[in-house]
C-alpha cells in the first residue's frame, strides 16, 4: 500500500501549485465581478492570443503564465484534454465552491460578532428595473 501511495504523495504539492494558480484566477474574477466566459465556444490550448474572445479567465491565464508562472506553463502545455481544469464547467465548479467558502466565512464571522450591520442601496436601470444591493 505504501509503495502505491508513495507517487501520488510526491505529486500532491505539485498538483496543489498547479491548481492554487488556477484557483487565484477564479477567486480575481469573482472578487472583480468579471464574468470569466466568453464568446467563443471553441477553446484552445494554444498559449497564443486567441482569434475570438474566450473571456476572461483564459486570458487571466495566458497573462499570469506570460508574467513568467512556469509551473502554470508546464501544466497548460503538457496536461491531458481532460485535466486542465480550465474548462466552463469546471470554472463555474470553482466559483461555486469558491462562493460557498465565502459564505461561511461571513455567517460564521455573523454568528460570532456582538452585532452587526447590513447597508443597502436601490438603483433604478434606464428600463426602469429596481436593483438592490446589499454590503
Amino acid at each position: 500500500r505504501r509503495e502505491i501511495d508513495s507517487p501520488a504523495r510526491a505529486q500532491r504539492p505539485t498538483n496543489h501549485k498547479k491548481l492554487m494558480s488556477i484557483m487565484d484566477v477564479v477567486i480575481l474574477c469573482g472578487r472583480r465581478g468579471h464574468s470569466p466566459d466568453g464568446t467563443s465556444r471553441r477553446r484552445t490550448r494554444r498559449l497564443e492570443n486567441p482569434i475570438k474572445n474566450e473571456g476572461n479567465f483564459r486570458a487571466l491565464v495566458r497573462l499570469k503564465i506570460r508574467s513568467g508562472h512556469s509551473v502554470l506553463k508546464y501544466y497548460v502545455e503538457t496536461a491531458s484534454g481532460n485535466a486542465t481544469y480550465l474548462s466552463p464547467q469546471i470554472q463555474n465548479k470553482m466559483l461555486v465552491s469558491s462562493g460557498r467558502l465565502v459564505q461561511q466565512t461571513i455567517v460564521s464571522r455573523v454568528n460570532s460578532a456582538k452585532c452587526f450591520a447590513l447597508l443597502a442601496d436601490q438603483t433604478t436601470h434606464i428600463s426602469g428595473k429596481k436593483y438592490r444591493r446589499v454590503r
